[in-house]
């Protein structure tokens, strides 16, 4: 692969911590990762969230307009 095609499926996979779990939802769908690296604008990582989370956070009835950094 490319060094040009990582970068861009990095990219893809940068998701702020304050957007909403259904953004989230879609935005793995589309990077077709698994999982999201969640960043600050200054682009300091704070964390991870994986289609796993998402599911156990439907499991313990959280909001999906919630923001991906609760879960």
């Amino acid at each position: 692969m490319a060094a040009e095609d990582l970068a861009e499926r990095l990219k893809r996979t940068l998701f702020s911590p304050r957007r909403s779990i259904s953004a989230a939802v879609r935005r793995l769908d589309a990077a077709g990762t698994g999982v999201l690296l969640l960043c600050e604008e200054d682009g300091r990582l704070v964390g991870l969230l994986t289609d796993g989370d998402v599911r156990r956070a439907m499991l313990r009835g959280i909001s999906f307009g919630g923001n991906c950094g609760s879960i």
